[in-house]
């Protein structure tokens, strides 16, 4: 798909009562084929390589449109931003949940940094480059399937988020994007992703946790905790005020340590994702 046919797209896209193309980047899609595109549907498909399996991106005012085209295709395949009202007849047609994200905010990351401040953390910190990106990677990918909706990021997406390049981060703005680590025994145990947006608010800019990995052989040893420290510390370097996450509502464990770090859900700014 050429450029100048995603911007038509995406320009017609406020013409449809639901999207999932709302943040798209061309991108995320400039390997997908437009199967449809007229006044019912607007549907794309392609690989997702992060994801690893087949993804549509779509725009409709009724999920008769959607059903009437994805439902005949077999493969296992993601479909994102599906609205609450769509669920059931979604699964009426074989599709399940694959995760719920939600938006979860702090509001002051200066005071969990006090309230945090005695928190220790044995293990050094390392401010991750693209050479560290193959086994970034496959920590990463250690993780994957451990939670529902984690697929582990690929050597290719590391690289594109240190360079300040991974469509999400330019869909925000996003900017001073950075991979932070522990090791132990020189092999790495644990990572997280962070950047900064939203420059410009009166509130402050925020911190953007994109992922967080702690190897399993070494979870359960406040790893995640010392990273989520060490992120807001970065945070406030880049003068972020705020910080931002999602996380799939099926995660306890992951929720329960980010409202340690007073993290609150907006239940109102959700993904529903499903897949066949």
């Amino acid at each position: 798909m050429s450029n100048e046919i995603f911007k038509v797209i995406k320009e017609s896209i406020h013409k449809y009562k639901y999207t999932s193309l709302e943040y798209t980047q061309y991108e995320n899609v400039e390997s997908y084929e437009v199967l449809s595109n007229n006044k019912d549907l607007i549907l794309l498909q392609g690989y997702n390589k992060e994801m690893a399996m087949e993804e549509y991106h779509w725009a409709a005012n009724k999920v008769e449109a959607l059903l009437k085209e994805i439902s005949k295709d077999e493969e296992k395949a993601i479909i994102t931003f599906i609205p609450d009202e769509w669920v059931e007849e979604m699964e009426k047609h074989g599709f399940k949940t694959y995760a719920l994200w939600n938006d979860y905010f702090n509001n002051n990351i200066e005071d969990t940094i006090k309230k945090v401040a005695s928190l220790e953390c044995p293990l050094t910190l390392e401010v991750l480059k693209e050479e560290n990106a193959s086994e970034i990677s496959e920590l990463t990918m250690e993780c994957r399937g451990q939670t529902r909706g984690f697929n582990g990021a690929t050597e290719s997406w590391v690289k594109a988020w240190l360079k300040n390049q991974d469509p999400s981060l330019k869909a925000c703005n996003g900017k001073n994007a950075a991979i932070l680590g522990f090791r132990k025994d020189k092999r790495l145990v644990g990572v997280v992703c962070a950047a900064i947006y939203d420059h410009n608010s009166n509130k402050g800019p925020i911190l953007w946790i994109r992922e967080i990995a702690v190897s399993p052989k070494h979870q359960g040893q406040s790893i995640g905790k010392c990273l989520l420290k060490e992120a807001f510390h970065y945070g406030r370097r880049q003068g972020a005020k705020r910080a931002f996450l999602m996380a799939d509502e099926c995660n306890t464990a992951a929720i329960k340590l980010y409202t340690t770090f007073d993290f609150i859900c907006n239940p109102e700014e959700k993904q529903r994702d499903m897949h066949l």
